[in-house]
């Protein structure tokens, strides 16, 4: 990687620091309108023109133009000034690792280190051209937020430079990964209530730090004892915290103490019972739905018994609603999601009379006393058959293999439907209100969209790509705002994100 130029110091009121100045390769026009912050559904606006090419990888496409005023892929943003890491419901000690200036030299070295330990971290990001890097942190299920885009010094600049700095880094980022930043980080710590109000309009959680590992001082020193005060620092900092926030650095120049300090750091604070997080508040290993001495969940599934028939125009459902079970009067036996497409058929279509039983564990498609379908026979077998609340439909021996992963235009959902990875182990729930939740194998909330419309709330996949939740009075509650992207499709993946998909497998947007 060619490394910058054009440095210069900067200096602040808690430490002398290097600042890069970033060429401008990424720089964009914007035309914003006021912005309000909101405590309601509201609270999802971002407001940003995403004009830029959406890239993921070195894969680049040109999305379409979406509004002004957008949804973000954040959850609700907690409001102020934080300095301590996100608390976790069990009350345990916490410890958020963030670095700060990157994507840097090092940031591919610093992410094998958290990975190898199984541990989420927050990675605050400035404009430079190693997207290449910050896509991958991503897909490495690491935490990105917000560092402006040129490590600007925020406190005293004028309202429109602190906005410009801020929605440069979020098109920066979107135009990358189709990601927006959820948190944010002044440089040098140096803010006002501008910054924050700005920030929190942009449905960012503004975060500063309570503990250091001094790193940015070793300015590219890797002895000894650079290693040894970075990782005193760092721990001795973090120990009189209950939920410690470490700074630490990420800089385009080689940072080889750092690199070092950091298993020491892991190392101790594991060793003092603390639970690593990032910034909102996510513990266990990264970009996946659950450590996997978790069992997969169960489900909910409605039990049909052997002996049972489903006669034409019969109709029976999962535990949820969410998807049906029916004999069409022209013999074929459908499972569908309610009032939507249909995932599974016996294809016996042409046989008016048919009917389904189920004997001894195996679903059958009969027809005069013959059967022009049937599941796999199990000698001795008497499990029936059972209709999930994850779309599938099974025997003992046997599944309609129609997992529901993937949400296509033209689905609906309402309020207990579930979504599921293909791994099974991360769901998104529609809650009784009709929030959009994501849940890994542990129960552990990896996001919430926060909205809340009613029982009488809808989500779906519009026809262009765009999904959308609204409230039995039609007002729109949460949107992705990918209008215009005929055909695509929203999934959930193993790796605990929700993501909009493309043609060619494109991700237009994406949860962190």
């Amino acid at each position: 990687m060619a490394e910058r130029k054009n440095w210069a110091s900067a200096h602040s009121r808690e430490r002398s620091h290097l600042e890069l100045r970033y060429p401008k390769q990424n720089s964009f026009s914007m035309n914003l309108p006021p912005m309000r912050s909101r405590r309601n559904f509201a609270t999802m606006f971002v407001v940003l023109s995403m004009v830029a090419p959406a890239t993921v990888g070195h894969a680049v496409m040109t999305p379409a133009v979406a509004p002004a005023a957008k949804y973000s892929a954040c959850p609700p943003f907690r409001p102020g000034v934080i300095n301590d890491a996100p608390a976790i419901p069990s009350g345990q000690k916490t410890v958020a690792l963030t670095f700060d200036d990157g994507p840097g030299h090092d940031t591919v070295e610093i992410m094998n280190i958290l990975k190898a330990a199984g541990i989420r971290a927050t990675f605050f990001n400035n404009a430079n051209d190693r997207y290449d890097v910050t896509s991958e942190a991503l897909r490495n299920g690491f935490l990105l937020g917000s560092h402006t885009a040129s490590h600007h010094f925020m406190r005293g600049a004028p309202r429109a430079v602190q906005a410009s700095e801020l929605d440069r880094q979020i098109r920066w980022q979107f135009s990358h990964t189709a990601t927006t930043p959820c948190v944010f980080r002044p440089p040098y710590g140096a803010y006002d209530g501008t910054t924050v109000e700005l920030v929190n309009a942009r449905n960012q959680s503004f975060f500063t730090w309570n503990a250091s590992g001094g790193d940015w001082q070793a300015r590219g020193s890797g002895s000894q004892t650079w290693i040894d005060y970075i990782a005193s620092s760092a721990v001795n900092l973090a120990l009189r915290q209950h939920n410690a926030d470490i700074l630490l650095h990420d800089q385009p120049i080689h940072m080889p103490a750092t690199v070092a300090a950091l298993p020491i750091i892991i190392r101790r604070l594991k060793t003092a019972g603390y639970v690593f997080v990032d910034m909102l508040g996510r513990t266990g290993p990264p970009a996946s739905c659950g450590p996997d001495a978790v069992p997969t969940p169960s489900v909910a599934g409605l039990r049909i018994d052997d002996g049972s028939t489903i006669a034409s125009g019969d109709v029976r459902r999962s535990p949820n609603g969410q998807f049906e079970l029916s004999m069409r009067s022209n013999g074929d036996l459908v499972w569908r999601l309610s009032g939507c497409r249909i995932l599974w058929s016996s294809q016996t279509a042409g046989h008016p009379g048919a009917f389904a039983t189920v004997t001894s564990g195996v679903l059958r498609v009969v027809d005069g006393g013959t059967a022009l379908w049937q599941s796999t026979a199990l000698v001795g077998s008497s499990t029936g058959l059972t209709l999930g609340s994850n779309g599938l439909l099974t025997t003992a021996t046997w599944s309609s293999r129609s997992l529901y992963s993937q949400i296509r235009p033209g689905d609906t959902l309402r309020p207990g439907a579930i979504v599921m990875s293909p791994n099974q182990r991360c769901r998104l729930t529609v809650g009784a209100q009709g929030n959009l939740t994501l849940t890994d194998a542990t129960g552990q909330t990896l996001f919430d969209n926060g909205v809340r419309l009613g029982a009488k709330s809808q989500t779906k996949l519009r026809a262009d790509g765009q999904l959308v939740s609204t409230a039995a009075s039609g007002v729109i509650g949460f949107s992705t705002w990918t209008s215009g992207r005929v055909n695509d499709h929203l999934e959930i993946t193993d790796s605990g994100r929700i993501a909009v998909v493309g043609a060619g497998g494109f991700t237009v947007w994406s949860t962190q």
